[in-house]
């Protein structure tokens, strides 16, 4: 019975380090490093680690001072996180605006607003609850692919596994949820390739 616990335990544990604000900052510390060129300067990628990692996070602890979040459990953290997200990718994209940003960084921040609408479209019209967190491993994994750092493939695909087998031993997603959360990341992805030309 412990074991079956601890094994429990570890699965939710890989979904916490893989949560989409996680792998975001990870992704903008990862094209600094390689690609800082993409970047107005340094405050442009704090700001977007403000916005896309750090505010979406604020979701979790906060929670429990909203009133009409505080009482829903796992549902209302949910829909707030969601909330927090969304914002956080709007303001990401007023970022780019006063920041004069790159095509690359434009590119980026609206993959995470398109990817959260379509999530947010979907779910309420057809009821799917699709993967946000499976979508939040796809969107950077193609966006390092676009920029060049390609072992993000191989690197991606293991985690994106992982979280589909954790997302599943904590019930938190059906497979078919799963498949819906990279559909939606990938669709964003081939969108704003056509609108950007990238």
């Amino acid at each position: 019975m412990r074991s079956a616990e601890q094994k429990n335990d570890i699965w939710k544990a890989i979904r916490i380090m893989t949560a989409a604000p996680i792998l975001a900052m990870a992704s903008l510390a990862l094209l600094w490093i390689h690609r800082r060129n993409v970047f107005s300067n340094v405050l442009q990628l704090w700001a977007l680690i403000a916005c896309l990692g750090l505010l979406p996070l604020m979701a979790y602890p906060l929670q429990r001072f909203i009133p009409h979040f505080k009482d829903q459990g796992r549902i209302g953290q949910r829909y707030l996180a969601m909330i927090f997200a969304v914002g956080g990718y709007i303001l990401s994209i007023l970022v780019c605006v006063l920041s004069n940003a790159s095509r690359s960084i434009w590119f980026f921040c609206l993959e995470y607003l398109l990817s959260g609408i379509i999530i947010i479209l979907f779910n309420k019209a057809f009821q799917l609850k699709i993967s946000g967190h499976i979508c939040g491993v796809v969107g950077p994994m193609l966006l390092l692919i676009q920029n060049g750092l390609w072992p993000a493939f191989p690197i991606g695909c293991i985690i994106l596994v992982l979280v589909a087998i954790a997302s599943l031993k904590t019930n938190r997603h059906t497979i078919m949820q799963i498949v819906g959360g990279g559909v939606a990341s990938l669709l964003a992805f081939v969108i704003l390739s056509y609108l950007l030309g990238k």
